[in-house]
Formats: C-alpha cells, structure tokens, sequence
C-alpha cells in the first residue's frame, strides 16, 4: 500500500517537476561562454572609444573603428542567435523526451505514452487496493466517492487519489 502511494504520487509529479528541471539544466549548458562574453566587452570598448573621437576631424580612424564595431556587432549577433537557437532546439527535445513518460497527457487523453501505460496498468492491478486506510469517519461525507473503485471503508482508491494528485500539483 504504502509502495503503492509513492510510486502513484512519483508519477504524476514527474509531469510536472521534469520541464521546470530541464529549462534550468539546459539554461545551464547553454549559458553565455567566455567567448561571447570578451566579444560583448570589446563592443562596449569599441563605442566607448568612437564617442570619444569626433567624427568630422578624424573621419579615417572613425569609420576603421565603426567598421570593426559593426563586424563584431554581427559577429556577435550570430554567436548569442545560434546559442539560443541550440538552447531552444535542446529544450525542445528533452521537454517532448519527458512528455513521453507524462502522466497528465495520458491519463486524460491518449494512452500512448509509456506513462500512461504504467498508469493504466497499474489502474487495472490495483483498481480495488486502497492507496491509503484513514480512521472510520474521517472522510465523511465524501468517503464513498474516494474508496470508489475500491470495496475498502474509509479508504482513497488509486484512480481518486491520481486526480487529487494531478489536480493539486497542476494549481501549484
């Protein structure tokens, strides 16, 4: 019973810890190199020292220095496009990964998932053993419709607490 509990509850969490968890990781993989952070120093140098030339007097060396802020600029552009576009496509990849053993999608829905199917099958084995036993009465007036499928008094059936489960964990 008490087996029963964590590993119903293990997986409708899993649903949704596992995206928060895997933004946070790749987020962490994919954060702003050293490259990337010299390259965005030198563009700060590079404006700083074009504010401080005049324009009309030293046009030569201006537009050397404009010419190297703008090739850093996009250089630059497309070092941080092409890491975001890594993160996402990684984020993208491990979240749909994990959404292949989720809980939600397929209890409610489409019981193609691996998940689901651990759920279903657990559902079918131990349709009638209750997930927990409480004292006579302390689940009044609602006791029939927690134990429901179960036969047992006083009890929360597994099918009723997977939705308590779900429905607590979606509204935090």
């Amino acid at each position: 019973m008490t087996n029963l509990l964590v590993i119903s509850t293990s997986l409708c969490i899993f649903a949704y810890v596992i995206p928060s968890v895997i933004k946070y990781i790749v987020g962490w993989f994919f954060a702003e190199s050293r490259e990337e952070q010299n390259t965005r120093k030198e563009i700060i140098r590079l404006e700083q020292e074009m504010s401080s030339i005049s324009m009309v007097d030293e046009f030569a060396r201006y537009t050397k220095i404009q010419r190297q802020h703008t090739k850093l600029r996009e250089n630059f552009k497309n070092q941080v496009s092409a890491r975001v576009s890594a993160r996402a496509k990684a984020q993208l990849f491990f979240i749909y990964s994990a959404r292949a053993f989720n809980i939600e999608e397929l209890y409610w829905a489409n019981y193609s998932n691996f998940q689901g199917l651990v759920m279903v099958i657990m559902m079918m084995l131990y349709r009638s053993e209750p997930v927990m036993i409480l004292p006579k009465g302390a689940l009044w007036p609602l006791d029939k419709i927690l134990s429901w499928p179960s036969t047992y008094e006083d009890s929360i059936s597994l099918a009723m607490w997977m939705s308590i489960t779900t429905l607590v964990t979606k509204t935090t």
